[in-house]
C-alpha cells in the first residue's frame, strides 16, 4: 500500500524526536519538543528547547534550536559519480526561500534532518555553516527558480558517536547566525537630520519628531537619543528609567509643564494646548520615561515627568481583553465606526490576541494596502511583519475560508527595502531593521540576560553572608517593561511566542530570587508589583509557578493593594462573558483561559491576604462551577493548589471535593484532597462518602474490583473497627485466593490487612529481573526496580530480616544499580567510599525517612559527603527530616 505524505511525515517527526531525546538524555540533558505553528511557513517544522537534567527537579534551559525535518519511503540515494563536486553526499531538494530564511534571517540554530523511515535512519545537515551556499542561492535565483539542492555529507547519520559533533555544531550555528547579522548591511545607517527643524516653538519642534514616527508610539532608546530636539550633545543618553539630556530649550520646556485641575499647561508659554502637551507626555509614558536629567553644565532638578502620566482607564478593545472582559471586548470590535490607522492596527491586534487569525490578517492587509512605504513605511513595515507571522498560524490551524486570505498575503517576504528607506524615510532606517531582523528581542535578550545573571551571583553572595544592593533589578525592570511596551503599543505580534515566555520566565525567577535573599544587610525585592503577577498568571505555566514556589521556599508572597483587586476583576470579568467564550476554548490561542484561570488560584494561595478573601474568590468559582464545567474551565490544579496550601473549612472543601468527584480523570489531587477533608470527618460521615463515591451499600464491596479503592484506601483506615475488621477478612482471603501485588502493597502499608511473611514471598517472587537491562534502549530511568524499591519499602515498616529476604533479590537488580540496594539493605555495614549522597533523595516514603534517621553511620557520612561535594537537596533533607 503506497504511503501519503502525511504518514510520511508523521513518522519521520516520531522517529526524530524519539532518537534526539534519546541522545541527549543519555547526556542528562532533557528535550522540550515543540511543533512549530507560527514559523511553519518559514519552513520550520520544530523548535527544541534542550534542559540540564543534572538534578531532574531543577532543570536548567540550555539553549533552543530550530529543525525542519523531512522523511522518504524511499532509497536514500548518493551521489556515485567521483568526479562530481559532491561526491558521496545525498542529494535533497528544498525550497529557496526556506534556504535564505535560515541562512540569513534566523538567529537561533537550525538543524535540517533527513529521515529514512523504512531504515530507521536520520541524515543530518547544517545548513547555516555551509559556506558555500549563499553563492549557489544567489544562481538559484538568477535562474529564476524556488528551489534549491542541498547536500548532505553521507557520515552525518544521527547516532552516538556523531552526537558530540552534532550538539558542537549546532551551538556555532547560533554564533554563526548572530556574527552574520551583525556584519551584514552596516553600509546602510539611519539619518536623523530629517528631525531638526529651527522654530522659536519648542512645542512645534517636538511634535514635527513625533509625526516622523506616526504609527509607532514606541522607539529604541538608542533612536530617541538621536532625535532632535531631545538630543543635545553627545551627552544625551538613557539610565534605567531616567533620560538625560544637555539640550537646555527642551529641558526648560519640559520643565514647565504643569498640571492645571484636568488639563496641562506650560509657565513656559500659556497658549500651548493641553491636547499637544498631552501628546508629548504620552510618548514618554509610553516609553517608560520616569525621570528627563540634566546632563549639561551647572545643575538643575530632576523633571519627574511620571507625575504627569494619564493614569486614566483604557475603555479600548484591546485593554479590555488584557482584563478578560470579553463581552465588551466584542462590542467595541463590533462597533462599524471610521477607524483611524492606529486604531485598525489595534483591532488587528485584538484579534490575533483571541486567536482569531482570519479577521486580524483582513484587517492588517488592509492597513498594509493603504500604507505607502516612501510615505508611510512604519504603518507598511508592521502590518507586512504582522502578516506575515499571521501567515503562520492561518497554515497551522484548519479555516474553511483561509484559501482566500492566504493568497493575498503568501508572497509576502521582507525584501531588502533599507536602501529604499534610507533614501525616502532616512530616520526610520533603525526602525525597520530593528523590526524586521527582531533586533527588539536580540537586546533586550541579552540585556535580561546579563541582569539575570547578575541576580544569581547576588543570591550566591547572600547565602554565603554578602550583603547587597539590587541596582540590577531596576535595569531589569526597566529594560523587560519598555520591551514589553515596544510590542503592545506598537502592535506588533511577538508575546505569546516561546521567546517571550522566556524572557519572562528569567524576569519573575530574578524577582523570586531577590524576594527570597535572607541576609538583612542584603536589599530586597520586597512587594511584587501588578506587572510581575500579570506576567505569572498569562506567561508561564503552572508547572513553572510551583518551580518557583518550591525553589526558593515561597510560602507567602507579599502585593501592592491594587494586586488583590486586579485579579478579582480578571476573574469577574471572565464570568460575566460566560457567553462569549465557547470559542475561546482552544490551546492554540494566544490567551490559554484554562491556564490563565488555574495560575490566578494558585498565585492567590500564596498572596499575603486573610484567608477570608481568598475564600470569597474561590466561592465565585464554585457558585459558577456548572457554567466552568460546561467549558472544561474549572481550574483543578488551581484548586488543588489552594488546598494545599491554605486552611480552608470544611464546607469550602467539601464544596472543592464535589468538584473532583465530577471530574473524570481524578488524577493524585483527588485523592489528596479527600484524604485532607476525611481527616475532619466524623466515622459515619467518612463511611457515607466512601458509598457515595464508589456508588455501594457496604463498604466490604470495595473489597470487589472497585475502580476507587486506591483512592479511597485512606479513607478506609477511619472507619469504624467491626467495618475495618469485615474489609481485612475480605481483602485476605481475596489475595491468598488470587495474589495481587498491588491490592497486596497497598493493603498492607495502610494496614487494612496484617502482615504476612508468605504472601511478602509472593511479592518477592514477581520482582522482574531487571540485571540483564539492555542500557542502548534506555528511556529515562526506565533500569530502576521500582518493583523491588516497594518491598524495601514494606520492609522497613515491617523491620523484615534485610540480609535475609532482601539480598537474594540484589540479582534482578540493572548493574549500575547494585551499590545502591547494597546499601540500602544495610546502612551500617555499606562501604562509604562507593556512597552517593543522591541516593537519599530517591525514597522519600516515611518508613526510608525512619530507616535514615535511625542509622548514625549514614548521618555521619552525609556531612562528610556536604563538606566535599554540597547538593542542597541533600542538605535540605538532611537538616529537615534526619537531625
Amino acid at each position: 500500500m503506497k504511503k501519503d505524505n502525511r504518514y510520511i511525515r508523521k513518522e519521520a517527526n516520531g522517529l526524530l524526536t524519539s532518537q534526539l531525546r534519546r541522545l541527549f538524555l543519555n547526556k542528562n540533558m532533557r528535550l522540550g519538543e515543540n511543533p512549530s505553528t507560527a514559523d511553519e511557513d518559514m519552513g520550520i517544522d520544530y523548535f527544541f528547547e534542550v534542559l540540564d537534567d543534572t538534578i531532574p527537579q531543577e532543570p536548567k534551559h540550555l539553549f533552543l534550536f530550530y529543525n525542519q525535518n523531512k522523511g522518504t519511503d524511499k532509497e536514500i540515494k548518493k551521489i556515485k559519480t567521483k568526479s562530481h563536486e559532491y561526491f558521496g553526499k545525498i542529494p535533497f531538494t528544498i525550497s529557496l526561500r526556506h534556504a535564505e530564511y535560515f541562512y540569513n534571517e534566523l538567529e537561533e540554530g537550525l538543524l535540517f534532518t533527513l529521515c529514512d523511515i523504512n531504515n530507521k535512519n536520520i541524515y543530518w545537515y547544517d545548513i547555516q555553516n555551509d559556506p558555500m551556499l549563499p553563492e549557489r542561492m544567489l544562481e538559484q535565483k538568477a535562474k529564476g527558480s524556488n528551489f534549491i539542492q542541498i547536500y548532505i555529507p553521507a557520515d552525518n547519520l544521527l547516532s552516538e558517536n556523531t552526537f558530540e559533533r552534532l550538539f558542537k555544531q549546532i551551538d556555532y550555528a547560533k554564533y554563526n547566525q548572530i556574527r552574520k547579522k551583525r556584519i551584514v548591511k552596516k553600509d546602510i545607517n539611519a539619518d536623523y537630520s530629517k528631525t531638526k527643524i529651527t522654530d522659536s516653538n519648542i512645542l512645534n519642534e517636538i511634535l514635527h519628531t513625533l509625526k516622523l514616527f506616526e504609527g509607532i508610539k514606541v522607539l529604541p532608546i538608542n533612536v530617541i537619543c538621536q532625535l532632535y530636539p531631545f538630543k543635545g550633545s553627545d551627552k544625551t543618553f538613557f539610565n534605567d528609567w531616567g533620560f538625560y539630556t544637555d539640550n537646555e530649550k527642551f529641558f526648560d520646556f519640559m520643565d514647565s509643564i504643569v498640571i492645571n485641575g484636568n488639563n496641562l499647561i506650560s509657565s513656559e508659554n500659556l497658549e500651548y494646548k493641553s491636547d499637544k502637551l498631552r501628546e508629548v507626555i504620552n510618548f514618554f509614558q509610553y516609553n517608560k520615561i520616569l525621570h528627563i536629567r540634566w546632563s549639561g553644565n551647572n545643575s538643575k532638578n530632576q523633571i519627574c515627568i511620571h507625575k504627569l502620566y494619564d493614569l486614566s482607564k483604557c475603555d479600548c478593545e484591546r485593554c479590555n481583553l488584557e482584563k478578560l472582559n470579553f463581552k465588551r471586548t466584542k462590542e467595541l470590535l463590533r462597533e462599524d465606526k471610521s477607524d483611524s490607522k492606529q486604531d485598525l492596527m489595534r483591532k488587528g491586534y485584538t484579534y490575533y490576541l483571541m486567536g482569531d487569525y482570519i479577521k486580524s490578517s483582513k484587517i492588517f492587509l488592509e492597513v498594509y494596502n493603504d500604507a505607502n512605504k516612501t510615505f508611510n513605511p512604519i504603518n507598511y513595515t508592521i502590518s507586512k511583519y504582522n502578516l506575515i507571522k499571521l501567515r503562520g498560524f492561518i497554515k497551522s490551524f484548519y479555516y474553511d475560508d483561509k484559501d482566500k486570505i492566504l493568497e493575498q498575503i503568501n508572497d509576502l517576504e521582507f525584501d531588502d527595502d533599507e536602501r529604499f528607506i534610507k533614501q525616502n524615510a532616512p530616520h526610520f532606517v533603525d526602525i525597520y531593521k530593528n523590526i524586521k531582523e527582531i533586533q527588539f528581542y536580540d537586546d533586550v535578550e541579552n540585556k535580561i540576560n546579563n541582569c539575570f545573571l547578575e541576580i544569581q551571583k547576588i543570591h550566591y553572595r547572600d547565602s554565603n553572608g554578602g550583603g547587597q544592593s539590587i541596582d540590577s533589578y531596576y535595569k531589569l525592570k526597566s529594560n523587560f517593561l519598555r520591551f514589553n511596551s515596544y510590542i503592545e503599543h506598537n502592535f506588533i505580534i511577538f508575546n505569546y511566542y516561546q521567546e517571550y515566555i522566556d524572557i519572562s520566565k528569567k524576569v519573575l525567577e530574578s524577582l523570586f530570587i531577590l524576594y527570597s535573599l535572607k541576609n538583612p544587610n542584603s536589599e530586597k525585592y520586597e512587594i511584587f508589583e501588578w506587572y510581575a503577577i500579570k506576567l505569572l498568571i498569562f506567561n508561564v505555566n503552572e508547572e513553572f509557578i510551583k518551580y518557583l514556589f518550591n525553589r526558593y521556599a515561597i510560602s507567602n508572597l507579599k502585593v501592592y493593594e491594587n494586586v488583590l483587586f486586579k485579579i478579582n476583576e480578571l476573574l469577574d470579568n471572565l464570568l460575566f462573558s460566560y457567553d462569549e467564550l465557547a470559542d475561546q476554548i482552544d490551546i492554540f490561542r494566544p490567551l490559554r483561559l484554562e491556564k490563565i484561570i488555574n495560575n490566578l488560584v494558585m498565585i492567590l494561595s500564596i498572596i499575603d491576604v486573610e484567608n477570608k478573601e481568598k475564600e470569597k474568590f474561590i466561592f465565585k468559582i464554585l457558585k459558577d462551577s456548572k457554567k466552568l464545567l460546561k467549558l472544561n474551565l474549572i481550574p483543578y490544579d488551581g484548586l488543588y493548589f489552594f488546598v494545599e496550601k491554605v486552611n480552608i473549612d470544611k464546607k469550602t472543601l467539601k464544596k472543592i471535593l464535589d468538584l473532583f468527584i465530577l471530574k473524570e480523570y481524578k488524577g493524585i489531587g483527588f485523592t489528596d484532597i479527600l484524604d485532607k477533608y476525611v481527616k475532619i470527618c466524623s466515622t459515619d460521615e467518612i463511611e457515607q462518602l466512601i458509598k457515595d463515591i464508589s456508588n455501594i451499600s457496604e463498604i466490604t464491596q470495595l473489597a470487589r474490583d472497585n475502580e476507587y479503592f486506591d483512592d479511597l484506601v485512606y479513607a478506609l483506615t477511619l472507619i469504624n473497627d467491626d467495618t475495618k475488621l469485615a474489609l481485612k477478612k475480605i481483602l485476605t482471603e481475596k489475595l491468598h485466593e488470587n495474589f495481587d501485588i498491588f491490592l497486596f502493597e497497598t493493603a498492607v502499608l495502610y494496614e487494612l490487612i496484617d502482615f504476612d511473611m508468605e504472601m511478602f514471598d509472593s511479592f518477592l517472587s514477581l520482582i522482574p529481573d531487571m540485571s540483564n537491562f539492555d542500557e542502548s534502549k534506555a528511556y529515562f530511568k526506565s533500569y530502576e526496580n521500582i518493583h523491588l524499591l516497594k518491598a524495601i519499602n514494606i520492609a522497613f515498616k515491617f523491620k523484615v530480616d534485610l540480609i535475609q529476604k532482601i539480598r537474594p533479590q540484589l540479582r534482578k537488580v540493572f548493574k549500575g544499580e547494585k551499590a545502591y540496594f547494597i546499601w540500602l539493605t544495610d546502612l551500617d555495614n555499606f562501604d562509604y567510599k562507593k556512597f552517593n549522597s543522591y541516593w537519599i533523595l530517591r525514597g522519600r516514603t516515611k518508613y526510608f525517612i525512619e530507616k535514615f534517621k535511625n542509622s548514625k553511620k549514614l548521618k555521619e557520612e552525609i556531612v562528610k559527603s556536604l563538606k566535599n561535594d554540597y547538593v542542597e537537596g541533600v542538605a535540605k533533607m538532611y537538616f529537615k527530616e534526619l537531625v
